[in-house]
């Protein structure tokens, strides 16, 4: 676990200071979707939510050359990048009793315990590749989180993945005021498919 940790901390130092290696996108607030009826051309990844699912689709820009650029950015990382094993491993089903893991390893944090998580699972379609993910998703911002918990986003992804094994898993934060669900990571072990640093930069919070 403590490598685990280990890895994302410095997979994340490398994402800050080399952001063009995974692609990011700002969000863009100009106009109001129903975040449950998202049209596909503005889905991250044609995202599929399950049947009666409580969160919406994941929130980005609303320009859809914007989303169906940063898609084909996301699948070409994906094939170049992770290795056959990542690939495998992400499109298994999830058991939602190793989900159920992951939220009773992160309550055990006095700390995380507070941040409220839920956990879900979406399909995803990378480079022709269904992959299933898990949702790690939280009802505030991320300044609200990190003010509860530091460095909350990699001990996240550091439970998941002890949980889970080397996949993909998102992190994402819920406004219940605009129901919209606004992505921060898709990250494995050893790779960022996309990171999303104007969430980290901006100090509105949701309580």
């Amino acid at each position: 676990m403590k490598q685990l940790l280990k890895n994302i901390k410095i997979l994340l130092v490398c994402l800050i200071t080399c952001v063009s290696l995974a692609p990011t996108v700002f969000a863009n607030e100009s106009e109001s979707i129903d975040p449950f009826q998202l049209p596909k051309d503005l889905r991250l990844l044609n995202e599929q939510l399950e049947e009666q699912a409580s969160y919406p689709y994941l929130t980005l820009d609303q320009d859809k050359t914007v989303i169906q650029d940063l898609n084909q950015a996301m699948s070409k990382y994906y094939e170049e990048e992770l290795s056959d094993q990542e690939k495998s491993a992400s499109q298994e089903d999830l058991l939602p009793e190793n989900l159920e893991k992951i939220l009773t390893l992160v309550n055990k944090e006095s700390d995380l315990s507070q941040l409220n998580l839920a956990i879900d699972q979406v399909t995803m379609t990378v480079a022709g590749d269904e992959v299933k993910v898990p949702r790690l998703i939280l009802p505030q911002s991320y300044h609200y989180c990190e003010n509860l918990a530091n460095n909350h986003d990699v001990r996240l992804i550091n439970h998941a993945l002890s949980v889970l094994g080397n996949r993909l898993v998102a992190i994402a934060y819920y406004n219940p005021s605009s129901e919209e669900l606004v992505p921060l990571h898709l990250v494995c072990n050893t790779h960022s498919v996309y990171y999303n640093e104007a969430l980290t930069q901006d100090d509105e919070s949701i309580e």
